[in-house]
């Protein structure tokens, strides 16, 4: 049984970021990186353009502008959406990392980032898990 445990060949994923310089940057970058990338500037259209796009993962800086990153993040599960979040943020003490990922980020990827780690980060959680045997 040989089951493909691969990511897309062009991941969508939906970047949240308002910094103009950052976005258009990070957007150009994952698109080089073969991700189908879409940028959204504020946090209070991540969950609208979730559902229009229907994306592979999320990249959300932590402090759009309207709305917290973890605000997003919990308006798209309080609606069902399960899509996988990764925090984009210049917070790097220990607390912050952890809370973030205590309270809903399924990854955390910190400022000045690497573009290869945060791509790493970003396929990480829309692998598809091995099947469980017991």
């Amino acid at each position: 049984m040989n089951q493909d445990l691969s990511v897309p060949e062009h991941p969508s994923v939906l970047v949240v970021e308002d910094e103009s310089g950052t976005s258009g940057m990070l957007v150009m970058a994952l698109r080089f990186l073969g991700f189908d990338a879409h940028l959204v500037p504020t946090g209070a259209e991540t969950s609208t353009e979730v559902r229009r796009r229907q994306p592979d993962a999320v990249l959300l800086d932590l402090a759009p502008p309207g709305l917290d990153g973890t605000e997003a993040r919990g308006r798209l599960r309080t609606a069902g959406i399960d899509t996988p979040v990764v925090f984009l943020s210049a917070r790097t003490a220990v607390e912050d990392t952890c809370h973030a990922l205590a309270v809903c980020a399924d990854d955390y990827a910190t400022r000045p980032f690497d573009l290869t780690e945060v791509s790493a980060r970003i396929r990480a959680p829309i692998r598809p898990s091995p099947p469980h045997r017991p």
